[in-house]
């Protein structure tokens, strides 16, 4: 099943559409906010989140995975169910 061709191909087109999806929903138009509302694009909460979002959609369409990605993806979490 892993070394299916037609899978990695299903993945990999879900993790790119979903990836545009989340870009398109979360990141918006930066240049039509206000003033005040694009400083906070450059928050370091708000890169955190984006950062650990797009690992998140990654594993999620991951075919295979090192237990080790999962261990260090853990500690991220806590910032996204928060």
């Amino acid at each position: 099943l892993f070394v299916s061709k037609p899978l990695a191909l299903a993945l990999l087109l879900l993790h790119l559409a979903f990836l545009a999806l989340f870009f398109r929903c979360y990141l918006h138009n930066p240049l039509a906010l206000s003033p005040a509302r694009r400083e906070s694009l450059l928050s370091p909460r708000f890169i955190a989140l984006t950062m650990f979002v797009g690992n998140l959609i990654g594993i999620v369409f991951a075919r295979s995975m090192h237990f080790q990605f999962y261990a260090w993806y853990f500690h991220s979490l806590p910032a996204l169910l928060w």
